[in-house]
């Protein structure tokens, strides 16, 4: 049998199911009980170009996901983001979260006592095997190289330099809607059109974050909107906290980083988002917001097949069709 027509039955056998790439109700492919014996196929394929097979959130090493294209590009292009869910063990989430609680007890934040819980703590020096872990998952690899590009990107990202724990408050502690700096520059942290040094934004989740967690707020298509503004600047760029979009940009759909401990999002770089408030949870929301380094400039004459650059080169297009004055949202 061909390594297709074996693939083909392996999806098509019942008791599997599909994953959704892009969906907050997106489950894995994992096999049912009545297919046991498919396990033993699943794990002699070994690695296979186009083909990711790795271990599922489960304490069940049985349970696989099979996946011939790990995100949505289409989607990616269109919305800005993608998740990969189960990107990471949950419990190399959790041995995250220990190492988090453990940095916290220093500055007098105690699991145990939510009377020393403030509204903000963030760290940007952990270190550690989970957090390396984390950040050289084999999901997490395949989604960048199909978003940026093998080779194009620095691995291993660093989910515990950029370390982000909110607590339930309705403090808005610095939350505002902003993309991300790239790079070095004067009075801060600069960007520029062809995105220097920056790849993507990842949203890690070491803990399962719902609506009621301040979950991060992404603006859907917004990454868009942005190329227009910056490409005024040109390769020198400007310093990444202006305002590089128009008022009704924010009228757009939004959607929220939820899902469970282990899941990660990948987030265009000219992404519009904010962090949300008030948490009105009853736990600590721990993420971490790592850069995913490119290492080079993506092209924006078209000849950059990456997702990244085509969303920036649609964007510029879209930017010229626009009448000032002309609402977007």
């Amino acid at each position: 049998m061909s390594l297709s027509a074996l693939l083909t039955d392996l999806l098509t056998t019942p008791g599997w199911r599909r994953a959704p790439t892009h969906a907050d109700d997106a489950v894995p492919l994992v096999p049912g009980p009545e297919n046991k014996e498919l396990n033993v196929l699943i794990a002699a394929i070994g690695p296979i170009p186009g083909l990711m097979v790795q271990p599922c959130n489960s304490d069940d090493l049985r349970h696989r996901v099979i996946q011939t294209e790990l995100v949505d590009v289409d989607a990616f292009i269109r919305d800005g983001y993608v998740v990969v869910r189960g990107a990471f063990d949950v419990g190399i989430a959790a041995a995250c979260r220990a190492v988090i609680w453990d940095s916290m007890s220093g500055q007098g934040v105690r699991e145990d006592d939510p009377a020393t819980w403030p509204p903000l703590v963030e760290f940007d020096d952990l270190v550690g095997e989970p957090f390396t872990a984390a950040g050289t998952s084999p999901a997490l690899a395949s989604a960048c190289n199909e978003l940026i590009g093998p080779g194009r990107w620095t691995s291993p990202v660093n989910p515990g330099g950029a370390v982000v724990v909110r607590f339930p408050s309705e403090d808005r502690a610095n939350a505002g809607y902003h993309i991300e700096g790239s790079y070095d520059g004067p009075a801060g942290y600069w960007v520029n059109v062809r995105s220097r040094g920056r790849g993507l934004l990842a949203l890690f989740l070491f803990s399962d974050v719902g609506l009621d967690d301040a979950p991060t707020r992404l603006v859907c298509g917004s990454h868009l909107y942005v190329p227009e503004f910056l490409a005024s600047f040109g390769e020198t760029g400007t310093n990444a906290d202006a305002v590089f979009w128009r008022p009704s940009v924010l009228c757009r759909p939004v959607a929220h980083a939820t899902g469970r401990a282990g899941d990660v999002f990948l987030c265009h770089p000219f992404l519009i988002h904010t962090a949300t408030w008030p948490h009105r949870g009853t736990v600590a929301r721990m993420i971490a917001q790592p850069v995913v380094h490119a290492q080079e400039e993506f092209a924006i004459d078209g000849s950059d097949p990456s997702p990244i650059a085509r969303a920036i080169v649609a964007g510029l297009a879209m930017g010229r069709s626009i009448p000032p004055g002309t609402s977007v949202g």
